[in-house]
């Protein structure tokens, strides 16, 4: 018997009941067809997966947006099991043009393991799917019931009024939940060492939410009032009509100061104390939570603060978003090791045809360095990882140099690699070129004669516009004299700048050329310039 067969002992049958029931039992016909219960296609994410007290199944994620609200599926797991799937899809900002977020009740005799979870294949012969969130999707209830009922609130579609009857009968409601306040978190950023930012809102028919509190296991973080936006939520008038006065402070956007462990992050709670003194504690869903520089970009900041480089908590914002920053970036992984006791380091650039050229230049040039240089290129693992590999192999056929290939966790190589690298390949000199500059043959015959414990070599604008210019985007150092310049230098993303000098500094003309300008977001260059100001 299927789920919302027994489901709807309890509950007065409904059109949505009978159209699950019917796309299950064409599901039913179709399940031992292996040519429509193969995935092919991945059309969504399945986010979670709750099965209330009377066996109702119910589904949030997200897909790719179609015209069909209800259809036939087959659900692969161990098995192939037959289920009837009904829609409701609402926008969500963190998604893509054409992407919805979904509410789904299916009608099935599948059972749920938790540590198996589905794929949801529609049987339609397109090979569409859903794919589970991993290493499983959510299913406890304080998790799941808050998407499902904000994506309710936000949906369109036939099968909306259904749903949330359906859910107003069957869910089991906590304590918490039987008030009619009402709190939800849409969205919440946090900046390992530095905070959480928190966007949501809080609706109640008598009282006005006035106290924010962000509790992370045992942490207590109060929100930062000055950092509290308050503003209007219209589309929130079904969830509680006849509050005009309440829905114009109903969001909110707010800041917590203070580290937060990331092993929590699955375990948040928001507190909301009202003007009267009572409390609404609510469960941060974990499918709402990002972390800025890891999943989610810096710049989505901007979401909650159209003028963020104007706050008052920017500056150690900056701060902590480059030195998180930096330690992303210090990440390498050694493919080919071979120690030298001085390295020439070539940031890989990202472009195919500048990657080309930069083992070019290395097979003609590379035996103008002494036999105790070797040579090291550090590549970022994208679709450019498979050239790479390729034009190493034929450095190392082409020189007896010794050649080491770094590649790093998932960013564009920065001179933040330095240290990591020299460190495993037990050099004591070290020269760097950006990914950006291209060493010329002057460049690549000079950068072993340099004593000083740092000389730069000049970069020239290879169209003429521009005067030559000498900063850490090439250079030739002791590896104590870079740990030194390291360890004074403000954090900045994308490397560090080089610091005031008592004394002028050599400088290795034509050395270099600039392959492409600086590429950093108005963003990181709102962060670098915060930076600079507070460092002068």
């Amino acid at each position: 018997m299927s789920t919302l067969a027994l489901a709807s002992k309890d509950h007065v049958d409904t059109p949505l009941l009978a159209t699950l029931n019917q796309h299950l039992s064409q599901a039913i016909e179709l399940v031992h067809q292996p040519e429509l219960a193969r995935p092919i296609n991945q059309a969504g994410y399945l986010e979670g997966i709750w099965i209330d007290r009377s066996g109702l199944c119910w589904l949030v994620g997200w897909m790719i947006e179609d015209a069909v609200l209800d259809r036939s599926v087959i659900i692969l797991d161990t098995a192939r099991t037959a289920g009837g799937l009904a829609l409701s899809l609402a926008p969500r900002a963190d998604l893509a043009p054409g992407a919805k977020a979904f509410v789904a009740m299916m009608s099935c005799a599948w059972q749920a393991d938790p540590d198996l979870p589905p794929q949801i294949v529609l049987a339609d012969g397109s090979g569409r799917y859903l794919e589970p969130l991993r290493p499983t999707p959510l299913t406890s209830p304080d998790a799941v019931l808050p998407i499902i009922r904000d994506t309710l609130d936000r949906a369109t579609g036939p099968h909306r009024a259904a749903m949330l009857e359906l859910l107003q009968a069957n869910r089991d409601w906590s304590p918490q939940e039987s008030t009619v306040d009402r709190v939800q978190v849409d969205e919440i950023a946090v900046l390992p060492g530095f905070g959480a930012f928190v966007n949501g809102w809080a609706l109640s028919p008598r009282r006005r939410a006035e106290q924010f509190i962000l509790k992370a296991g045992t942490h207590i973080i109060p929100a930062d009032p000055r950092s509290q936006s308050r503003f209007t939520r219209t589309d929130l008038i079904q969830a509680l009509p006849n509050v005009e006065h309440a829905l114009e402070t109903a969001a909110f956007v707010t800041l917590f100061r203070g580290p937060i462990d990331r092993a929590l992050l699955d375990r948040l709670t928001l507190r909301v104390v009202w003007d009267d003194g009572t409390i609404t504690n609510t469960a941060i869903a974990p499918a709402v939570v990002r972390v800025l520089g890891v999943t989610s970009p810096l710049d989505s900041i901007s979401r909650f603060y159209p003028a963020v480089e104007v706050e008052h908590f920017f500056a150690d914002f900056a701060r902590q978003a480059a030195i998180h920053a930096q330690s992303l970036a210090e990440r390498v992984q050694a493919y080919d090791l071979n120690k030298a006791g001085s390295v020439l380091l070539l940031a890989a650039p990202r472009q195919p045809a500048d990657i080309f050229l930069l083992f070019d230049q290395a097979c003609q040039h590379v035996a103008s360095l002494p036999e105790d240089w070797g040579v090291a290129i550090v590549a970022r693992p994208d679709d450019t990882r498979g050239l790479v590999l390729t034009l190493f192999a034929q450095l190392q056929r082409t020189t007896s140099r010794a050649c080491s290939l770094f590649f790093t966790s998932d960013t564009d190589p920065t001179s933040d690699v330095i240290e990591g690298v020299a460190t495993v390949l037990s050099c004591e000199r070290l020269a760097w070129v950006d990914g950006r500059v291209s060493l010329t043959s002057n460049g690549w015959r000079e950068v072993a004669k340099q004593s000083a414990s740092l000389a730069l070599l000049a970069i020239n604008d290879p169209l003429g516009n521009s005067a030559a210019i000498a900063n850490l985007n090439a250079f030739v150092a002791d590896v104590t004299e870079w740990k030194r310049l390291r360890s004074i230098a403000p954090p900045q993303i994308g490397g560090i700048q080089l610091p005031p000098q008592d004394a002028p500094l050599p400088v290795v003309p034509d050395a270099a050329l600039y392959l492409a300008p600086r590429s950093h977001s108005s963003f990181t260059l709102k962060i670098n310039e915060a930076l600079h100001r507070a460092h002068g």
